[in-house]
């Protein structure tokens, strides 16, 4: 009985670290490497015990061109940023109904698990436009010799800022999505707790960890997307919109679109045997897309047929402000409905027009959005426009 009582304590430990994934890792110090390591980490100082309740996980990497130092204790300060913006994504999504999801870290305590990669060139090889090639090439490369340092197909790449201006505003590298890879900036004195305490640091915090939690939706598959009316006026400014300018000093949201994607996201899943991003064939095999005076509403409606399940669909309405184009960057003021997919393969949206905020002679684009359950995304778009304040849709396809 003695013994018995002797092996309970450790039998709880094993209990208690049997349904997360575990590893170790040398956390690295920040000098830079010659040109013969071009593809190193740097040398460990301490090693750390990771563990993580996802079957994925964002893979975060400090990327650290070899002409610019990486920034004091990023280790911390970014982590700290990391598990809030964790539990921001997972409060939305929670207040959209779909539970107390996020995406998955490996973490140590307060401690995220950074992958710190020294780049073969200095920081001209790497500018803001069309530098993301470069450093993408190389991050592959290190992945390509340490695998398993890599948990799934997410990336957040955090450059150190190249430069400071005489008001010590930072600039630097790559700083924007790319499919499911994205790119942000550290800087002397980034950190959480400078959010929303005014001045020059509140504001530049804002800025740049803002911008962070913006191009991390881009890189967990999230378009651009504003707000319904009643969503702005209740919840304040939705993050794929303008809201990498408000984070941390006003109410910021994610809308209920951007809810129903990360739903099917590989990195918020805890447990999953689903294969992600593998290859999708889908169609929409009818859509009525038109006006109903009595309601005021644009009603959509559809089937489709796809090879993988399909568990909800998104539609956005963006409009087309004094010729400003739709898609890419001119979509941060498109409004988002979406329809959750439980069974079977057809839709019907309602989307009231007192939502939308652009009513005169406007043309507008209609993108229909297949969610799949894979996390694969595809979308069909379609034309119409407002005409004195009235839409003008008569779609009928295919």
């Amino acid at each position: 009985m003695k013994n018995n009582l002797t092996l309970l304590p450790l039998l709880l430990l094993l209990l208690s670290t049997a349904c997360k994934k575990q590893e170790t890792q040398q956390e690295p110090v920040s000098a830079g490497l010659s040109l013969d390591n071009k593809l190193a980490v740097n040398a460990p100082i301490t090693t750390l015990a990771y563990t993580t309740d996802h079957t994925y996980n964002l893979n975060v990497v400090y990327f650290v061109p070899n002409d610019v130092p990486a920034v004091a204790n990023y280790q911390s300060r970014l982590s700290e940023i990391l598990i809030n913006l964790q539990t921001f994504y997972k409060n939305e999504m929670s207040r959209n109904g779909y539970g107390m999801k996020t995406f998955g870290l490996y973490k140590d305590g307060a401690n995220v698990r950074i992958i710190t990669i020294n780049g073969a060139y200095g920081k001209s090889q790497y500018p803001y436009s069309g530098g993301n090639g470069a450093v993408w090439s190389e991050v592959q490369a290190y992945k390509t010799a340490h695998p398993t340092e890599f948990d799934s197909d997410h990336y957040l790449i955090i450059l150190p800022a190249y430069s400071y201006n005489a008001s010590g505003e930072p600039s630097g590298g790559p700083f924007y999505g790319t499919g499911r890879v994205c790119y942000a900036l550290d800087y002397n004195g980034m950190a959480y707790s400078a959010l929303g305490t005014g001045g020059t640091a509140g504001t530049r915090a804002t800025k740049w960890i803002g911008g962070m939690a913006h191009e991390l939706g881009h890189g967990l598959n999230l378009p651009h997307n504003k707000g319904q009316v009643y969503q702005t006026t209740a919840l304040g400014t939705a993050l794929m919109g303008a809201g990498n300018y408000t984070y941390g000093i006003s109410p910021t949201f994610l809308t209920h679109a951007d809810c129903a994607i990360l739903n099917q996201n590989q990195v918020f899943q805890n447990s999953t045997s689903i294969t992600y991003h593998g290859a999708v064939t889908s169609s929409l095999t009818a859509l009525t897309a038109n006006y109903n005076a009595s309601t005021q509403t644009i009603q959509a409606s559809g089937s489709f047929a796809s090879t993988v399940t399909v568990k909800s669909v998104d539609i956005y309405l963006d409009p087309n402000v004094n010729n400003e184009g739709t898609g890419g960057n001119t979509d941060y003021n498109a409004v988002a409905f979406k329809q959750d997919i439980s069974s079977g393969t057809s839709f019907n949206i309602n989307m009231k027009v007192s939502e939308l905020y652009e009513k005169a002679n406007t043309p507008y684009q209609m993108k229909i959005r297949l969610i799949c359950q894979n996390g694969v995304v595809k979308t069909y778009n379609y034309s119409f426009s407002f005409v004195n304040g009235v839409p003008n849709i008569n779609i009928t396809a295919p």
